[in-house]
């Protein structure tokens, strides 16, 4: 007797209940920036994130009077943390809100 092989309704059926999307976060950074040029420089690196077809950002602000930088997304805190020092900015602090 031959064993049942799914069909691809089966699979999806499978998969989309075993497999489920990152949780989105939300952080906050307190970084140096004393120009346009520097958050303009952590705009690009996140915009990168961003604009992708499976994005690791959905959202993110830089505002350049109050010093932060928020970000909504799924990509883990570390890498993140690592994509905005490599700008060569000063991060003073950073956290995770939600």
């Amino acid at each position: 007797m031959c064993a049942h092989i799914p069909y691809p309704a089966d699979i999806y059926t499978i998969l989309s209940t075993t497999m489920s999307a990152p949780e989105a976060h939300k952080y906050e950074f307190d970084v140096k920036m004393t120009c346009s040029g520097c958050s303009g420089a952590i705009d690009r690196v996140l915009k990168k994130l961003k604009d992708v077809p499976e994005p690791t950002v959905q959202d993110y602000t830089v505002d350049l009077d109050k010093q932060l930088v928020n970000v909504t997304g799924t990509i883990p805190y570390e890498d993140l943390l690592a994509k905005i020092k490599k700008t060569g900015k000063e991060v003073r602090s950073g956290k995770t809100i939600q």
